[in-house]
C-alpha cells in the first residue's frame, strides 16, 4: 500500500564522490596551503618588522627628549658602569637604576617601566609581544619567567658611554646618522647569528654591540641612530670577525668614529 504525501527522489547517477576525485580535491587543497601558508607567515613578520622599527624608532626620539631635559645628557645602558653585563631583576629595580634606559625612557614616555615586571607573578608578561620593551619577533627561552635574569631583545648601544664614564651628551656624537643607538639583540643561542664568530654567552643584555647584533627579521636586524632614523642591515654589513667594522663605514658605534669599538671598553 502507498503512503500519502510521501515522494521518492530518484537517485542521480554518479552524484557521490569517487575516490580519485576526493584526491585530486585534497591535492588542490594542499597546493593552495603551500601557497598562502608561506604568504601569510611572511606578512605576519613583515607586520613585526614594522613593529620593530616603530619601537626602535621611539626609543631613539624618547633619548633625544631624555637629553633636552637632561642637559644633552643620555640615559645610561645598564644598572653596571661596564655596561655589557646581564642584568638581574635585582638590579633592574634597584634605586639607583632610575635613570637607565629601561626604566627611564617608559617612565618619559608613559607607559610601564622594565623595574615594574620585577615581581615573580608578573615576570613572564615582560616576554610578551606587546611589550615596547621587546621585539615582537624575538623569541626566549621556556624557563625566561622565572629566570633571576631580565633578557632584553633591544638593546641600547654598549660603545657610546665608556668606562669609567656613566653618561655622555649627544653633542659628543660626531656622526649622529651614522652612530647607531640602539640595535636588534640577541637573545637565544639558537637564533641565527649575524656572523659566525659571534659569542653565544650572555645573550639578552640591555646594552650592546655588534658582536651581539640580531638578524632576526629575515635574515636582517634593524638599528635606531642617534638622530632618530632606523634602517635594516644584513649581517654583513654590520659584523665582521664576530665584532664591529672597522674603519667604520655606515655603521658607528662610538662617540667618536676614530675610536676602534672593538677594543674600547
Amino acid at each position: 500500500m502507498k503512503r500519502a504525501g510521501l515522494r521518492r527522489w530518484p537517485r542521480v547517477a554518479g552524484a557521490a564522490f569517487t575516490l580519485l576525485e576526493l584526491l585530486i580535491v585534497v591535492a588542490i587543497i594542499g597546493v593552495l596551503c603551500a601557497l598562502i601558508v608561506p604568504a601569510v607567515i611572511k606578512g605576519r613578520e613583515k607586520a613585526r618588522d614594522i613593529q620593530c622599527k616603530s619601537s626602535l624608532g621611539q626609543w631613539a626620539f624618547a633619548v633625544i627628549d631624555y637629553a633636552d631635559a637632561h642637559e644633552d645628557r643620555i640615559p645610561r645602558e645598564s644598572y653596571h658602569l661596564n655596561g655589557v653585563v646581564l642584568n638581574s631583576w635585582a638590579d633592574v629595580r634597584h634605586p639607583s637604576s632610575f635613570d637607565v634606559w629601561y626604566n627611564s625612557l617608559p617612565v618619559q614616555m608613559g607607559s610601564a617601566p622594565a623595574s615594574e615586571y620585577a615581581y615573580p607573578s608578573i615576570r613572564g608578561t615582560f616576554y610578551t609581544r606587546g611589550i615596547q620593551l621587546q621585539c615582537p619577533s624575538a623569541k626566549f627561552a621556556a624557563t625566561s619567567a622565572t629566570d633571576e635574569a631580565a633578557y632584553f631583545s633591544f638593546a641600547m648601544s654598549s660603545k657610546l658611554i665608556l668606562a669609567p664614564r656613566r653618561t655622555v651628551t649627544l653633542n659628543e656624537v660626531q656622526n649622529t646618522s651614522s652612530t647607531v643607538l640602539f640595535l636588534d639583540n640577541r637573545v637565544l643561542a639558537s637564533e641565527p647569528k649575524a656572523d659566525p664568530f659571534q659569542p653565544d654567552d650572555s645573550l639578552g643584555q640591555p646594552s650592546a654591540y655588534a658582536n651581539r647584533f640580531s638578524v632576526r627579521h629575515q635574515k636582517k636586524g634593524n638599528l635606531a641612530f642617534v638622530d632618530g632614523h632606523v634602517d635594516s642591515k644584513g649581517g654583513n654589513e654590520v659584523v665582521r670577525g664576530g665584532g664591529a667594522i672597522f674603519p667604520p663605514s655606515d655603521i658607528i658605534w662610538t662617540a667618536n668614529p676614530a675610536v676602534n669599538p672593538n677594543f674600547a671598553p
